[in-house]
């Protein structure tokens, strides 16, 4: 009986160390496992929401557009010197107008009306040369900035799959006026914004490449991405009769004409979505 007894408890002991080897094995999973998660959450507070948008100016735009056509643009430069000469002559044929017109009035005739009207005669040549002078140089920047020239109310916006930049494209026969006021650091009001909007979009795994050229901040996009014309940007209404796809080796460029601190953001964000090159 007590042989019986030996046995039974024996594997009784067995049995229970067994029980306990399964129960620290389970309990070994469930930690590991708990392990894994508490991991995973961290990671997932780690992953920031990549939620941009930028406001391009206008005035930045010009700079940036007449220091890209400086170095890029065959000739832009000579004839952009030749404007500014054109100034100088402008300003001073006004004084020699003045002096001519004052010195070969008689002595006698010196009084501040005859002083007036030389200025006057003075004033009304230099406008005419200035007028001309400006109309070239204007006319040069918009052939030669073309297609930027033509975009106004520029937005960037990068999202974390997708890069998107927007802008208003001026009317033809509005695109002198417009650009006058502009490259006069004209400010029009701030509520006057266009409904119709072109919007190049690419999503992360279309992008090939992101070229900046740090001269002149224009940033070259390449890959699959595509251009869609809004009637209406904020209804989402689609002109159909316009859209465009580029295939994986097409480029789209847009100046980031954003302040220093602004401009270094931008680029941080876009490297987020994929590495920029810079030139």
């Amino acid at each position: 009986m007590s042989d019986l007894n030996l046995d039974d408890l024996v594997r009784d002991v067995a049995e229970a160390q067994r029980i306990a080897n399964v129960a620290n094995g389970v309990t070994n999973t469930l930690t590991n496992h708990n392990i894994v998660n508490d991991d995973i959450t961290r990671g997932d507070t780690d992953v920031k929401d990549l939620n941009k948008i930028y406001y391009l100016s206008e005035n930045e735009a010009v700079n940036c557009i007449r220091t890209w056509l400086k170095e890029k643009s065959v000739g832009y430069k000579a004839k952009d010197v030749i404007t500014v000469i054109f100034y100088i002559v402008a300003f001073l044929m006004w004084l020699l107008t003045v002096l001519f017109f004052y010195l070969n009035i008689p002595s006698n005739y010196y009084n501040s009306e005859t002083l007036i009207i030389s200025i006057l005669i003075g004033f009304i040549v230099f406008v005419i040369v200035f007028v001309i002078a400006n109309s070239v140089r204007h006319g040069l920047f918009l052939h030669r900035g073309y297609p930027y020239c033509q975009q106004e109310r520029e937005v960037l916006r990068i999202n974390d799959d997708t890069i998107e930049h927007s802008y208003h494209k001026l009317p033809e026969k509005s695109r002198v006026d417009i650009w006058i006021l502009k490259l006069n650091k004209l400010k029009r009001p701030s509520e006057q914004w266009p409904e119709n909007r072109d919007v190049y979009r690419i999503s992360k795994d279309k992008i090939k490449d992101i070229v900046y050229y740090s001269n002149y901040h224009m940033v070259t996009i390449i890959g699959e991405g595509e251009m869609v014309s809004f009637n209406d940007y904020n209804e989402k209404i689609i002109n159909h009769d316009i859209r465009w796809f580029f295939n994986s080796d097409s480029g789209y460029s847009f100046f980031l004409a954003l302040s220093e601190n602004e401009r270094k953001e931008a680029l941080e964000a876009l490297s987020e979505l994929h590495s920029v090159k810079s030139v």
